[in-house]
């Protein structure tokens, strides 16, 4: 049995169903509204006579339509276990349905200026969904080099000379020379900056895996073996380098 409904945009019951939900009589509950104690104003706003179609004999009756206050008010005379239990269940419909009618409803155009107004919007919205996959399309195009590039690196595990990293800057964009190169990884704090450990790959460097020291040997004129180290670069280091420098030639 529907407990609620909808009447002129108002949530409400009736008497014949508070009749039949809290087994009266009709003409009972028809009485306990009318002896209500209540101010007239109070009696109009929430108690609404009206007629009514008896479906077994065709007669006409009167009942009342009841809003969510005059219920409260009318089933509070109404005790006991099972009167409890009934008030609860109206109580939950009503705010059930008052939720129902909360929510954002689809509306059709009523005029042809609502309907246009509606194409309109829609354009709109269209337009900026396809401005927005045209930026990231071009993002995605503008980033494919350096893309395929840090995947070609990942797969070599070959370090490189920082000379050769300035190489590769400038075919990525980025117009920097070896000396150049060299003083900013030491103003950056990633090559020792005085010292014997001079131009070599600081703890922090290599805490990154981005360089290494490569050892080698040089013979001397003397038969003498020198013992050579160099600072190169990983495979890391470089994707790393030239995310760096791409980020900062973006914010200048």
């Amino acid at each position: 049995m529907k407990l609620v409904f909808i009447d002129k945009k108002r949530i409400v019951t009736d008497s014949l169903t508070v009749a039949e939900t809290f087994g009266k009589r009709h003409d009972n509950v028809l009485r306990d509204i009318k002896e209500l104690e209540c101010s007239q104003k109070f009696s109009l706003l929430n108690f609404e006579e009206t007629p009514y179609v008896h479906p077994q004999n065709n007669q006409t009756y009167q009942k009342y339509l009841i809003t969510q206050d005059g219920f409260s008010f009318l089933a509070f005379g109404y005790t006991g276990k099972e009167a409890a239990r009934f008030k609860e269940m109206y109580i939950n419909e009503f705010n059930r349905m008052r939720d129902e009618l909360n929510k954002p409803q689809f509306r059709l155009p009523q005029t042809f200026a609502e309907a246009l107004e509606g194409y309109a919007a829609q354009i709109r919205i269209t337009e900026t969904l396809d401005n927005e996959r045209k930026k990231l399309t071009e993002k995605i195009e503008t980033d494919r080099p350096l893309v395929i590039f840090a995947e070609s690196l990942q797969e070599s595990k070959d370090s490189i000379l920082i000379g050769e990293l300035a190489k590769l800057l400038k075919q990525n964009g980025i117009d920097i020379g070896g000396t150049r190169l060299f003083k900013l990884l030491r103003e950056e704090g990633y090559l020792m900056s005085k010292g014997d450990q001079y131009n070599m790959p600081t703890q922090r460097s290599m805490d990154l895996k981005i360089m290494e020291i490569k050892a080698g040997t040089r013979g001397g004129s003397d038969g003498t073996v020198h013992i050579t180290r160099t600072p190169k670069i990983t495979s890391k280091g470089q994707i790393y380098f030239i995310n760096k420098f791409k980020n900062l030639a973006k914010a200048q």
